[in-house]
């Protein structure tokens, strides 16, 4: 089987760090709730990845996540538009000896 990629953005960045998107406060608040939801070990491919992981859906977190994000990312890539973000959040624990490691996707 083939998959086709309808849009490659070979000329513009797809990774962005934004530093101080949330406070100390908010981080904590995080921490404690991945602790308290029981993370489990991400499986999708252990060749590379072996961290816990907490997955939510919550569309009002991401769009005050996008509200914070939109101004540091461009309007804009190709023909798309930056619109809003995946309700389906996902948060990761890194245990002693937990990795992501680099890795190409296909």
């Amino acid at each position: 089987m083939t998959i086709e990629v309808p849009m490659r953005f070979e000329s513009e960045s797809l990774l962005w760090v934004v530093n101080d998107i949330y406070s100390e406060q908010e981080c904590a608040n995080f921490v404690k709730f991945i602790e308290s939801s029981s993370p489990k070990l991400a499986t999708n491919n252990p060749l590379y990845r072996n961290q816990d992981r907490v997955i939510i859906d919550d569309p009002e977190m991401a769009q005050e996540l996008f509200r914070r994000l939109k101004l540091h990312l461009p309007p804009k890539m190709g023909d798309l538009k930056l619109i809003r973000l995946n309700e389906r959040l996902r948060m990761y624990r890194y245990k002693v000896g937990q990795s992501f490691t680099p890795h190409l996707l296909p």
